[in-house]
């Protein structure tokens, strides 16, 4: 009975100890995020590739409106 009694401690023991590195870990957590928000830099904008298809679309759009302009004009 000694033994299952100790294993109850250990075991009470431990869940308190996981709690601790638990909050320690958030504290942590928070700390890095608060000093990342005030050295945020906006990266500068990057050009955007599009793809052969996207190109196509992008010049049949711009047919189809120059299209549109000239039923109009009738």
């Amino acid at each position: 009975m000694s033994n299952f009694d100790s294993t109850k401690k250990r075991s009470k023991n431990k869940t308190s100890n996981h709690k601790n590195p638990a909050k320690a870990r958030w504290s942590l957590i928070q700390s890095d995020l608060g000093s990342a928000a005030q050295d945020w830099t906006e990266s500068e904008p990057q050009t955007v590739v599009k793809s052969h298809e996207e190109v196509q679309f992008e010049k049949v759009k711009n047919m189809i409106e120059n299209l549109k302009d000239k039923l109009n004009e009738f």
